[in-house]
């Protein structure tokens, strides 16, 4: 996930990129403006962005509402103005003065919302559809650029992507138990040796030798 740090103040932004440090669960790319103007000249996609309301070149809350696409948790000591900043698109508010351990607590609520709300179209062997990702529960490199994957109890296949290329589309908490095979880390119930238990599949997946640790570590991390 990439979120974008927007805060005229560069003591802020150091101490919002280590709290961001801290939460490990997910894989999170943090990247720093000290304007928005700075900001809309970045070409990466944010997934979130974490933006001080009192800016030197545009007031926070205006830009939220201008721009309607961003994903936005405001981070400022104005509390007065809470009222007047929650949209659609804004999903927190976080006060600078907030313990580090609130505004962990605060930022993984919003990552897992926003894995909840994400959903994929694809050309299936059964139809075009949109999957929420959250609803994927494992997938298989078959061959030719075949991907099976698992929604539902119910098998589909996609074709023209890798399997790398596959999962980068998915997004985050998914993971190789082995060469071929991705599970959905949300989905595991448990881990038993090398077996994998997975919600709502009868059998259980096998995880390599080289990628048990790291699997084991995930599910633990998650519980």
């Amino acid at each position: 996930m990439n979120i974008a740090i927007i805060d005229d103040e560069p003591v802020f932004l150091d101490i919002i990129q280590d709290y961001l440090k801290i939460i490990t669960s997910y894989e999170i790319e943090t990247y720093s403006f000290t304007s928005i103007k700075d900001l809309e000249q970045s070409p990466i996609p944010y997934d979130l962005l974490l933006l001080d309301i009192d800016m030197p070149d545009y007031d926070g809350i205006q830009y939220s509402q201008t721009h309607k696409d961003k994903k936005i948790i405001f981070v400022t000591n104005y509390s007065s103005r809470m009222k007047e900043a929650f949209r659609s698109n804004v999903y927190g508010f976080i006060e600078k003065t907030d313990t580090q351990e609130s505004f962990c607590q605060e930022i993984k609520k919003v990552i897992e919302e926003l894995q909840q709300e994400k959903s994929i179209n694809l050309k299936t062997d059964l139809g075009i559809f949109s999957f929420p990702v959250k609803d994927i529960v494992y997938g298989q490199y078959l061959s030719n650029r075949r991907v099976s994957f698992v929604v539902n109890q119910k098998l589909y296949v996609y074709k023209g992507k890798t399997l790398q290329e596959f999962m980068m589309m998915l997004g985050e908490g998914f993971y190789l138990i082995d060469r071929d095979t991705f599970i959905n880390m949300d989905h595991v119930l448990g881990v038993v040796k090398n077996q994998i238990i997975l919600r709502d599949v009868k059998h259980r997946l096998t995880v390599s030798s080289r990628r048990q640790k790291e699997i084991k570590e995930l599910f633990l991390r998650r519980k």
